[in-house]
């Protein structure tokens, strides 16, 4: 969980269970106030980022953030799961109101990449989790980290999602590819409204996820 905010709930839900450990890079002393520790015997790990750490590059930005991708993938070696769900939340980039991270757009790429690189064979679910820019930056931190660990993005607006593989709307017209494309799993991010061939595409999978930050 890289959303500014601790993983609280997700932590609550799984704490003590064998079959799950989770993991939370967050900013010390925001809202919820909490995930201040690790407690390994109930597979909880917590990493806090201290804005006002005497070192910057150890307190908040990019570097913070790759250092606590370092530290978890340390322990993804050691628990070896069979899956990864990661909440990506988009409210630590530097121009979000609701934390003082600083993140870039590029430091969420790179840790994407690291943990593609590292885990090349393990599927990854994505969430986008939180973000409080909806027409800018909190799109674009989402879709450039699902295309940097490999999920190809298809557009409804590709003025918005820049990284995206084709304008949605006229690929899924064409129903033959609309059955040779769908997938187990599909992400809906932004506006819920979409178009008649992207509705056909969303509805013929067999999971759908909606993140809608309007």
């Amino acid at each position: 969980d890289i959303d500014a905010h601790h993983g609280d709930g997700t932590e609550n839900l799984t704490a003590g269970n064998p079959d799950v450990h989770t993991f939370s890079i967050h900013q010390y002393g925001i809202f919820p106030g909490t995930g201040f520790e690790n407690q390994p015997e109930l597979n909880v790990y917590n990493f806090p980022l201290y804005p006002t750490h005497p070192n910057k590059q150890l307190g908040m930005g990019d570097s913070a953030l790759f250092h606590g991708a370092l530290v978890f993938l340390q322990k993804l070696s050691e628990f070896k799961p069979d899956i990864l769900f990661i909440a990506c939340g988009a409210d630590a980039h530097l121009e979000d109101p609701l934390s003082n991270l600083e993140y870039s757009v590029q430091g969420y790429r790179r840790i994407a990449q690291l943990i593609r690189t590292k885990c090349p064979d393990l599927p990854i679910l994505l969430g986008g989790a939180g973000g409080y820019l909806p027409d800018t930056r909190t799109p674009e931190v989402w879709s450039e980290f699902a295309a940097a660990i490999g999920a190809p993005i298809l557009g409804e607006d590709p003025l918005v999602f820049e990284r995206s593989v084709s304008h949605a709307p006229i690929i899924l017209s064409d129903e033959r590819a609309r059955n040779a494309l769908t997938p187990e799993l599909v992400v809906v991010i932004g506006r819920t409204t979409l178009s008649r061939s992207v509705n056909a595409y969303v509805s013929g999978a067999a999971h759908v996820m909606v993140i809608d930050p309007r």
